[in-house]
């Protein structure tokens, strides 16, 4: 995580830059420091023991079956793999530049709930293109590991001790990024001199 910290910007505005997996082969995608809820598939998954617990439907397995598969072949796989996120990467850089003067608008009009709703549909897009992304590199990535196409395999259904570690885990690293978040804006509001000590 990348925490992109601007005094002069309101600090519902403030950034993190969040990478799933080892930046070398995964993107760094921005979500605003005060968003209200992340997509699912940022929330699913089981630990993290070995590749057999790799699960579609999260996004953290996706990104890191990407790392994995790169790594079988790092001079091939590795640059194909930044061309896609590059690209990804620019793009929200350029969409960053235009919300942001969009939100500064609503937040100095005081307009807040129309910006949170802004914040929240435009991190939603960014994590869920990011994680699309990713299933369709898996899925070729893997095609060229096996030369071809793989067969959807069928999991076992979770049993409730499972379940209930995973939502243990997930929520634990939701609090962690909401407790990193609030200090940041905590030091924002000190240096643009909100707080007095």
């Amino acid at each position: 995580m990348v925490a992109h910290l601007m005094p002069e910007t309101p600090s519902e505005m403030q950034v993190m830059w969040y990478c799933m997996s080892s930046p070398c082969a995964g993107v760094f995608t921005p979500v605003f420091a005060n968003v209200s809820a992340v997509p699912v598939p940022y929330l699913t998954g089981e630990g993290p023991e070995d590749i057999s617990n790799y699960n579609e439907e999260s996004a953290w397995w996706a990104f890191k079956r990407i790392q994995l598969l790169i790594d079988e072949d790092y001079d091939e796989r590795h640059a194909e793999a930044r061309e896609v996120w590059d690209g990804l990467y620019n793009g929200s850089i350029s969409d960053m530049d235009r919300i942001e003067g969009e939100l500064r608008s609503l937040f100095l009009a005081g307009e807040v709930e129309e910006a949170r709703r802004m914040m929240d549909s435009f991190v939603e897009g960014k994590l869920l293109e990011a994680y699309e992304l990713a299933l369709r590199m898996v899925e070729e990535l893997s095609g060229a590991e096996s030369g071809v196409e793989e067969e959807p395999s069928e999991s076992l259904p979770e049993d409730d001790d499972e379940r209930d570690g995973e939502v243990i885990l997930y929520a634990g690293v939701f609090l962690f990024m909401a407790l990193v978040a609030g200090v940041l804006l905590l030091f924002v509001k000190r240096e643009s001199g909100g707080l007095r000590a």
